[in-house]
């Protein structure tokens, strides 16, 4: 069975990057964006650890590769758990973002992007999530 690669867009979603200072995130502005994700597609609103959403921040931040800063912000924010709901489409449109803000697109199924998910649910590590994701962009 042949699944079609499409690109999977993120622009309804805004952007949560300062203006002006490149691929650097604040804890305010990943909030902003998750409940403007949250606004667009549903879901209960609230954080539940802003610690953990404040760490991953800081560890996205130190990364300089964008595939780092993706598999940081997919890994930290579906492991850490920091908001109610929508932590996991959350964090897959972040990495989305992430990567498309440096020129980079996945290519990947619906299914495919859902397994990510599930696997980084289930202990997938940062390392394993930023190979999976070299091997989807196009």
């Amino acid at each position: 069975m042949t699944h079609q690669r499409k690109h999977i867009r993120h622009s309804k979603f805004g952007k949560p990057f300062r203006a002006g200072r490149g691929l650097r995130l604040t804890t305010k502005n990943i909030i902003k964006y998750h409940d403007d994700v949250l606004r667009k597609s549903g879901g209960e609103s609230g954080i539940l650890n802003r610690g953990n959403i404040a760490f991953t921040v800081d560890k996205i931040n130190l990364a300089k590769d964008p595939y780092k800063k993706a598999s940081r912000a997919m890994v930290g924010l579906i492991q850490g758990h920091g908001f109610v709901d929508v932590n996991k489409r959350y964090a897959y449109l972040l990495g989305l973002n992430i990567l498309q803000r440096t020129g980079l697109k996945i290519s990947a199924t619906k299914e495919e992007a859902e397994k990510l998910v599930i696997n980084i649910t289930q202990g997938m590590s940062e390392p394993e999530v930023e190979m999976w994701l070299r091997r989807h962009v196009r």
